[in-house]
């Protein structure tokens, strides 16, 4: 068998790996927050390391700064004696941090002869389960890889205070992109949205959580000219919808619905024009819709963990829902709220008793068109609900 070759630097030995080594993985991994990442090492030598070092590059980039050692390397100090002056978080050269890394003291040194290396070794370190060895930060988008690298492991027990170190067959091959965050894209919120002549636009706003009876209802009737559109909210900027990425149920037929297009609004918002039969019409009326929205992506490509839906219900004519009003019935109390309201020009507490909107019936007005389409609703009500 070939004999590892060792020489003595001022922290302990760097071996030069025999035939039989064991082996060493350095791994870059891209850690939670704006361009954090780490190294995690893993071996097959039951004893674990006692000595690792690499060179990280950022390309296009200069390193922020030096590393910061992993939790457990608490036992580690730097390489001294090769390339690195600047400590165990590496050394800035260029796009370069030279020899990040350490090495415990396996010598047993003590301070009267050395400053360092000091402490008691730990065994066992990235035998079984990877130890993260290094963290650090860096610029968002830029490319990161190693090189240069090499790692001792602990072959022995100790004697005399002396723990017995060989070579390892050293392998970090992986390359990182670090992100702006990959913290994923949440829905904050939703809501029904229609332009109500020169009154302008109006929404109501749609419970994300709220299921059967309680989820809102959009009382307004639409019409082919007069698209419904939902108005989906993001907490940060997201990218593009991509095909199929909104689809609704509809409860009564149990079918899906396809939006007539799906599109940015700003940088944080998708709006969903709603479609029921492929020709740009709204929604049916007197149902209950789940709508699920999938593959929403923010702009450093965090992806939504999971599909997101939210329910509401379309009954036109049901503007009111407090006492004496029957929610989720159209009667005699819908009719007289409205009737109640003729005249008003539009605000944010009163645009659902605009109920018809279809034309001509969109002068952002309530008037006596909208009693009559509530009167002609009466009895509607609605009982299906999503399984």
């Amino acid at each position: 068998m070939k004999k590892a070759l060792c020489m003595a630097l001022v922290t302990g030995l760097l071996c030069v790996a025999g035939a039989n080594a064991a082996t060493v993985t350095l791994t870059l991994v891209v850690d939670p927050g704006p361009g954090a990442y780490r190294i995690d090492a893993t071996t097959d030598a039951p004893l674990g390391l006692a000595l690792w070092g690499t060179d990280v590059t950022f390309t296009g980039a200069v390193p922020p700064g030096a590393m910061t050692p992993g939790a457990s390397m608490t036992t580690f100090v730097r390489n001294n004696g090769l390339n690195n002056p600047a400590g165990y978080g590496g050394t800035v050269s260029g796009q370069t941090l030279l020899q990040v890394g350490g090495a415990q003291n396996t010598i047993a040194n003590n301070a009267g002869n050395a400053p360092y290396p000091v402490g008691t070794v730990v065994t066992g370190l990235g035998y079984g389960t990877p130890v993260t060895v290094a963290t650090g930060t860096g610029p968002g988008g830029v490319t990161v890889s190693m090189a240069n690298c090499f790692a001792n492991v602990i072959t022995g027990p100790a004697v005399g205070g002396v723990y017995p170190v060989a070579a390892a067959t050293v392998t970090c091959p992986n390359t990182i992109v670090l992100v702006s965050d990959n913290i994923p894209p949440t829905m904050t919120a939703a809501e029904s949205r229609a332009t109500h002549g020169s009154a302008g636009t109006f929404g109501v706003a749609i419970n994300l959580t709220a299921t059967g009876t309680n989820v809102a209802n959009e009382s307004r009737v639409f019409a082919t000219t007069l698209p419904q559109t939902i108005r989906i909210t993001f907490n940060e900027p997201v990218q593009a919808p991509g095909v199929g990425a909104v689809s609704i149920y509809r409860c009564t037929t149990g079918t899906t619905v396809v939006p007539t297009n799906v599109a940015m609004f700003g940088t944080s918002a998708w709006d969903v024009t709603l479609n029921s039969t492929g020709v740009n019409a709204p929604l049916p009326d007197v149902d209950h819709y789940r709508v699920t929205v999938a593959g929403v992506k923010d702009t450093a490509g965090n992806l939504l963990n999971t599909d997101a839906n939210f329910e509401f219900r379309l009954l036109g004519g049901n503007p009111t829902v407090s006492p004496p009003v029957t929610k989720w019935l159209v009667n005699g109390n819908d009719v007289s709220q409205t009737q109640a309201r003729l005249g008003q020009a539009l605000t944010t507490a009163n645009f659902m008793y605009d109920v018809l909107r279809a034309p001509p019936v969109t002068n952002g007005v309530i008037n006596g068109n909208d009693v009559s389409g509530v009167q002609a609703r009466n009895g509607h009500t609605i009982t299906c609900t999503p399984p």
